[in-house]
């Protein structure tokens, strides 16, 4: 067995978010040397419980293993019509982690680093697309780069959350939230303190709030929780609102002629 290739597997889980549950098991099968294999693990969000296969398999050439992939089924307990499973596949020792798993397979978006066809590094929020599937069942992806124009930093400022008031505080909100996590806030409104929840919704370019019992708030409620311009502030807005409309009235021109304004 080779030691070396166990550690940095066993390495690889606790980064995926795998934990160590499953080194003993894991240890086992490369000492029986077995082609390939499959570990499961189950871990529970709420009410929500996640099953994972973990996928190795024994390099033909090599006494190396390698972890290809991880299938995560997310169960819903009362309503087994949203239950929903993908294939999450492990590249050079990174993936989609099981947190990251867990948010997709609920509905979220997560923020990503990854690798084009031709091995070039990007980042974009992907999301899974229920309503349809490619060729080997997986939900597609839909994919939003950096210049489709959802800014989490310029959304999160739109709102007087307390947490943003800290350095460390607001980028472990930014970095949960880039996870794909329903995030916990506290909104300061008129001196008073409100725990709400968000999560970032890049199709759409804004976040989704919801109150402390996970009631999603409407667009009109949201508006009165932004946080309002100061007057002079408003006042330039609205001065560079007015110029912006102007330029966009056709222009006058004067007749030669006669010396009369055409509008």
């Amino acid at each position: 067995m080779n030691q070396q290739n166990l550690d940095y597997l066993k390495d690889n889980l606790k980064y995926m978010g795998f934990g160590d549950k499953l080194n003993q098991q894991l240890e086992k099968n490369i000492q029986q040397g077995f082609p390939e294999f499959v570990l499961k693990q189950e871990t529970e969000y709420g009410k929500l419980k996640l099953e994972s296969n973990l996928h190795f398999r024994k390099s033909d050439q090599t006494d190396l293993y390698f972890f290809n992939r991880h299938d995560a089924s997310l169960k819903h307990p009362t309503d087994n019509t949203r239950d929903q499973q993908q294939s999450f596949y492990v590249n050079k020792g990174h993936g989609v982690t099981l947190k990251e798993a867990y948010n997709l397979l609920d509905g979220r978006a997560v923020y990503k680093e990854l690798l084009n066809k031709e091995g070039e590094k990007y980042q974009a929020w992907m999301q899974l697309d229920f309503n349809q599937k490619d060729p080997n069942g997986n939900n597609k992806i839909k994919q939003y780069h950096e210049n489709y124009g959802f800014d989490l930093k310029a959304q999160l400022q739109q709102f007087p959350i307390k947490e943003l008031g800290d350095e460390q505080q607001k980028q472990r909100l930014e970095m949960a939230m880039q996870k794909g996590n329903l995030q916990a806030v506290t909104l300061v409104k008129e001196g008073k303190e409100e725990r709400l929840f968000i999560e970032a919704n890049p199709q759409y370019k804004t976040l989704n709030v919801y109150d402390a019992n996970l009631k999603s708030l409407s667009r009109d409620q949201k508006m009165e929780l932004t946080v309002k311009p100061e007057p002079q502030q408003a006042a330039k807005q609205d001065v560079g609102l007015k110029k912006k409309e102007d330029s966009l009235l056709p222009k006058k021109r004067t007749s030669q002629k006669n010396g009369l304004s055409i509008s």
